[in-house]
């Protein structure tokens, strides 16, 4: 599981977590990595998204923060222009486009408040 939190450093985020301030921090869906990574060429700034490590901790620079909304954006982007492919997609990666455009927004809403507040990204992995 990767949480992705607006905080200035991992005590920050980790205090953010425990006490479920929702608004500051998204949970990545299950799958997504694998999906992002197999249409990564389709993705504005997949380089960035990439950054943030399922399995430890990451750090994306809050100077980086804009560019991985541009990652969302993308992506939300890619799902308007490729309603046929959502079959194969749950198929493939149990992820409906449903699924994935909540999974965006939420992304673009913490990556909102993280500029507004001059925060970081903070990646919490299991």
């Amino acid at each position: 599981m990767l949480y992705i939190v607006a905080a200035i450093d991992v005590e920050q985020a980790n205090k953010v977590v425990t006490v479920k301030n929702k608004k500051s921090y998204v949970v990545e869906i299950k799958n997504f990595q694998d999906f992002a990574f197999k249409y990564r060429n389709k993705f504005k700034n997949y380089n960035i998204y990439y950054k943030l490590n399922p399995d430890g901790l990451s750090k994306i620079d809050n100077f980086e923060v804009e560019d991985l909304s541009e990652f969302a954006d993308s992506v939300l982007n890619f799902l308007k222009l490729n309603r046929n492919k959502e079959n194969m997609i749950i198929n493939e990666f149990n992820l409906s486009f449903s699924k994935i455009r909540k999974y965006m927004d939420k992304l673009n809403s913490v990556c909102d408040y993280a500029v507004e507040n001059q925060y970081n990204l903070i990646g919490l992995g299991d």
